[in-house]
């Protein structure tokens, strides 16, 4: 053999080894982690059964990954066997759904579990699952079920039994302690027609039901991500955003509630996982554009926004000054003149802007918070108006946020606001 030849036999010999090392470890994404991972936590074992069951369907019309391939997608459910029928018990599964060129998208599962979704236990040893068999740098999470934002847990739909003597604001209330863990809940009735919304945590298949709290929902995340997009109510709050900042780099809600039927799941894999990089804008988009071409007033309801986490203190930095110097402004606020976010007396989410532009701040002042503002937000959008016809309100302005009012709130709220991370940055209540 003359050495021309060697020299290519070589290097056919080189190059096949370098190809066949690629694939080698690209289709065995368990040995050398995954590119991405993308996340559903549905907790549906409640009055939303039927639209997460629906929503986990919709996934096998949309785009699923190889199963060797370097992104994977996993879903994490919990459903009862049948909307309010919760006579035979079910466990908590951990599903890969994937792609397969003969069966087509594969939901297969992986694993059960016992214990509720919304018990922070729970929680955490599935997702710590997720990170030892799905080892990754980059993860991302949409969570799926009923929600209230940084409330206290049972305290949305029934403060009396908080506050005995609560009449539907800060005077008369006789503040008692807040429960430790997991509280019992009663979900409320509708009204005739009245749609159906994601505004509560609720998981324990009775009429009495469990919430988790904010910090606890935190706390059980054991990989940090990239995104967290919540598909439930009432969850685009400052207080929100700023407890899971360090927790994520993005986070997209609604600081209104949410209509059951929620995001658009045939495209969602698509959107996080489909292309080099996840489009978290066109999830949030997508469920925008949903609602806003509906011809039913009612259902042409939505609010929606994504935050760049890592913006966040710039906003706290600019609210803390603004804060301090017009606190007895924001505490003399008539709350019915401030932008609201809630339905009937749920009076604990207003627009976090208009507070202080009805506070009375400078041109200049406004001009500061408007910027830092748009630093953190990547995409907001809104309807002119949310569900007018079951207590609802019209949207005159919407700067993507919303954040308590102290002076339409109580002195029980007021002591819990004072443990989360935005006060403790801004110093709202003192």
């Amino acid at each position: 053999m003359n050495k021309t030849a060697a020299r290519i036999l070589l290097a056919l010999a080189t190059a096949f080894s370098l190809v066949s090392g690629c694939q080698c470890d690209r289709h065995n994404p368990e040995k050398t982690g995954y590119n991405r991972v993308l996340i559903l936590y549905s907790a549906g074992y409640n009055s939303l059964r039927d639209y997460l069951y629906e929503d986990i369907q919709d996934l096998k019309k949309g785009y699923a990954p190889g199963i060797r391939d370097s992104r994977a997608f996993l879903v994490v459910s919990h459903l009862s066997v049948r909307r309010g029928d919760y006579s035979t018990e079910t466990s908590p599964q951990l599903i890969r759904v994937y792609s397969d060129k003969k069966k087509g998208v594969v939901l297969d599962t992986l694993k059960s579990y016992t214990g509720d979704l919304s018990d922070k236990s729970t929680m955490n040893i599935i997702l710590s699952d997720i990170k030892k068999q799905f080892p990754s740098e980059h993860y991302g999470m949409v969570f799926s079920s009923h929600a209230t934002g940084w409330m206290p847990v049972g305290y949305y739909n029934n403060p009396g039994s908080y506050e005995p003597s609560y009449s539907g604001g800060r005077k008369g209330s006789a503040p008692v302690s807040l429960p430790d863990g997991a509280y019992p809940y009663i979900e409320p009735e509708l009204l005739p027609g009245e749609p159906l919304t994601k505004s509560l945590t609720l998981t324990n298949g009775t009429k009495t039901a469990t919430e988790m709290e904010m910090t606890d929902f935190k706390n059980a995340i054991p990989m940090h991500l990239d995104y967290l997009l919540m598909d439930a109510c009432l969850s685009g709050g400052i207080e929100v955003a700023y407890e899971f900042k360090d927790v994520c780099d993005q986070i997209g809600f609604s600081p209104a509630e949410i209509l059951a039927d929620g995001f658009n799941y045939k495209e969602l894999a698509g959107h996080l996982l489909g292309s080099d990089k996840a489009d978290t804008r066109a999830v949030v988009d997508d469920y925008y554009q949903y609602y806003a071409a509906k011809k039913d007033k009612n259902d042409r309801s939505a609010t929606i926004s994504l935050v760049d986490c890592k913006q966040l203190d710039g906003l706290a930095s600019v609210c803390n000054t603004l804060f301090s110097k017009y606190a007895s402004e924001i505490d003399g606020l008539n709350p019915s003149s401030v932008q609201r976010f809630y339905r009937y007396d749920k009076h604990w989410f207003y627009d976090l802007e208009d507070i202080l532009v009805k506070a009375g701040i400078s041109s200049a002042e406004h001009s500061s918070l408007s910027s830092a503002l748009n630093s953190c937000i990547l995409y907001k959008a809104a309807t002119e108006e949310f569900l007018k016809s079951y207590g609802g309100f019209a949207i005159d302005t919407f700067c993507g946020m919303t954040m308590y009012l102290p002076c339409n709130g109580s002195t029980l709220l007021d002591n819990k606001y004072k443990a989360l991370a935005w006060n403790k940055a801004t110093g709202l209540v003192d």
